[in-house]
């Protein structure tokens, strides 16, 4: 038990013999002692040498006075000088070599000089004379404790070389002096032992004090994961390139295409490894434009150039998309591929404040992702009207859906190619915006997406068309958009459920129309989701169908019932003969497929003819009817119609 609290006690304050902090606080303690030990020397020569002179020649009081006493001017004048050594390593084994050397030596002398007026002295005086030399040792030792070794030598050799000499002097005084002498080294060395620990925990403790502020710095300084300056940092950076006469600088809001797909499919394991690459991949680039780089969050970066050169912006946000868009090697199996866009904005033209630059080259980057991605945009002012009409349509989005006012859902029919009898209605949604008239869909239903509001819209449009569905004579089907958000996340098989259950509808009234994008984005979470909700009885439909990339891969693995051909083919068909074989060639693949054909966007009798030669199933056009409101909604709607926006 004593034995495994010692080893506790000395692992607590265990620190390399070698630590450069440990030896730096020994040589600061060093100093701290060799002024008093240095002076206390000299003091006690000097009057040993005054109690002695009538006794002892003067050439052997001078080899006492002489050496220590320079000693001592030496260390004073030093001290007083503040000649410190540098906190070099090399400096700090230096200055702690010499003064082990030096106090040694000093130990050797003071001993053997005291031994040399032994020889003069009589009994009283060689009393004194041990009692001088035993005093000079330990004063010694308390400046060797950072030594064991040099202790130890101290000790041993003037210590018992004084120890002996008065045990075999016969006198029992001098005898129990010496065992004193002894007594005392040997009291000494666990006494200075234990200095030296509580110098090594004192060391520890303002190390790991150090290092732990170090890590509170660096987490408030720097990206844990990339290594890179966070967003604070990099806005302080800004903020002093902004703080100048002139101040002059450009900002590169950079933003990966297609990181969430990688974190979707791929883990957020695998995410992390290409955040680390995308970071390094910015170092090497900032490196070799002399430019500063540091990760705002998320997926977004931030570059600053120290000039407002437009050209040279652009060109650098160009090469940074060319670099980000090159494959990434994620471990030996898996390569992903993503893209970047970039905003750029300058100051002073767009802004002198930190946080005001970032902000307007967000907006350029916003710019660029609605370009298209893999773009570079420069911030102007249009930019920032279309961004704050963007925002204030989601807003009144926002609360037109928390009221579920003025949200309708419209209903177009989907007929029979052969007979003409209505099949199945598709569910279209449509708002009325009192300040701004009828909003298209292809302008809020984005605005819905990139807020998280597509979550109400759909649960509001599906909910919605299943009650209305059940309002139907005909006994048609109703087909609901799901949008790419909505599918593969875990809740789109309750919500489905829930809306059958409060309408009564039965399930296999119900059509999903969902599009290659969407399945591919969490596929597989999508392919599950659409086996269990083929397993209610719901219809699912592949909308816009040939305009993706991996079109007949889908229809393969997932639970497919229908295809739509797009509109786009069925429009080019009548003039182009290419456009026309696609579709006979996707009607002819569906038929063998045992899929049902829906043609979308047909307007004319030709068109209708043609598809019906070609074997298409059903048609969805203006031919057989517009998208109209429900019943109830007609006449609220026609009112709607003649008012006119307020802005």
């Amino acid at each position: 038990m004593v034995i495994s609290r010692w080893t506790k006690a000395r692992s607590a304050s265990a620190l390399p013999p070698d630590s450069v902090a440990l030896r730096v606080a020994q040589l600061e303690s060093v100093r701290r002692t060799a002024v008093p030990l240095y002076l206390a020397c000299a003091a006690n020569v000097w009057v040993t040498a005054v109690l002695m002179q009538h006794r002892v020649p003067p050439v052997v009081l001078l080899a006492g006075l002489v050496p220590v006493t320079a000693a001592a001017v030496v260390v004073v004048a030093l001290r007083l000088a503040r000649r410190a050594p540098g906190v070099t390593e090399q400096a700090v084994t230096r200055g702690l070599t010499w003064n082990r050397q030096a106090v040694l030596w000093m130990a050797v002398w003071l001993v053997g000089w005291a031994l040399a007026l032994y020889r003069y002295a009589d009994l009283a005086e060689r009393v004194y004379v041990a009692h001088f030399a035993t005093v000079s040792l330990v004063a010694c030792l308390v400046c060797l404790t950072y030594s064991r070794r040099s202790m130890l030598l101290a000790v041993l050799a003037p210590g018992g070389v004084a120890v002996l000499v008065l045990a075999v002097s016969g006198e029992p005084l001098l005898l129990a002096v010496g065992l004193e002498t002894a007594f005392l080294l040997a009291a000494a060395l666990p006494v200075a032992g234990s200095r030296e620990r509580n110098l090594r925990r004192l060391v520890l403790a303002q190390e790991r004090e150090g290092r732990s502020q170090r890590q509170i710095t660096d987490l408030a300084l720097n990206d844990p994961l990339t290594r890179l300056p966070n967003r604070y940092t990099i806005t302080q950076a800004l903020d002093s390139a902004l703080d100048r006469p002139d101040p002059r600088a450009t900002v590169l809001f950079v933003d990966l295409d297609g990181f969430k797909t990688v974190n979707d499919t791929l883990g957020h394991q695998a995410g992390d490894v290409l955040l680390a690459e995308v970071a390094r991949r910015l170092e090497r680039t900032a490196r070799r434009h002399r430019v500063s780089v540091g990760r705002l969050g998320g997926d977004e970066f931030a570059v600053l150039l120290p000039h407002d050169d437009r050209a040279r912006g652009e060109a650098l946000g160009s090469e940074i998309v060319a670099t980000l868009s090159e494959p990434y090697d994620l471990d030996t199996a898996r390569t992903a591929r993503i893209g970047a866009s970039v905003g750029a904005a300058l100051a002073p033209a767009h802004g002198t404040d930190g946080e005001a630059l970032l902000a307007r080259a967000d907006i350029a980057l916003y710019a660029a992702k609605d370009a298209g991605k893999g773009t570079v945009r420069v911030f102007d002012q249009e930019m920032e009207r279309r961004l704050t009409a963007r925002i204030d349509l989601e807003a009144a989005l926002r609360r037109a859906l928390a009221d579920e006012e003025r949200v309708f859902v419209f209903y177009q029919p989907i007929v029979d190619a052969t007979t003409g009898r209505v099949t199945a209605r598709e569910a279209l949604v449509r708002w009325h915006d009192a300040d701004r008239g009828w909003v298209p869909p292809n302008q809020f239903v984005p605005v819905a997406e990139e807020s998280g509001l597509i979550g109400d819209l759909g649960r509001l449009v599906l909910t919605r068309a299943c009650q209305d569905a059940t309002t139907w004579a005909d006994g048609a089907r109703v087909a609901v958009n799901i949008s790419a958000e909505q599918l593969g996340r875990g809740t789109l098989v309750g919500e489905v459920r829930e809306a059958l259950a409060a309408s009564g509808l039965p399930a296999g009234r119900l059509e999903l129309e969902i599009t290659e994008t969407a399945m591919f984005t969490r596929a597989e979470a999508s392919t599950q989701e659409l086996a269990e909700l083929t397993a209610l009885g719901v219809r699912v439909a592949l909308d816009d169908f040939g305009t993706g990339y991996s079109s007949l891969s889908h229809l393969i693995a997932f639970h497919i019932d229908k295809i739509k051909i797009d509109g786009s083919f069925v429009r080019e068909s009548s003039e182009s003969p290419a456009s026309a074989t696609v579709v006979r060639a996707l009607i002819s693949m569906a038929r063998e497929m045992g899929l049902t054909t829906v043609a979308e966007c047909v307007e004319t009798e030709q068109e209708l003819e043609r598809l019906r030669n070609d074997g298409c199933t059903e048609i969805q056009g203006y031919l057989y009817g517009r998208p109209e409101p429900r019943p109830q909604d007609a006449q609220y709607v026609q009112a709607l119609n003649t008012l006119r926006p307020r802005i």
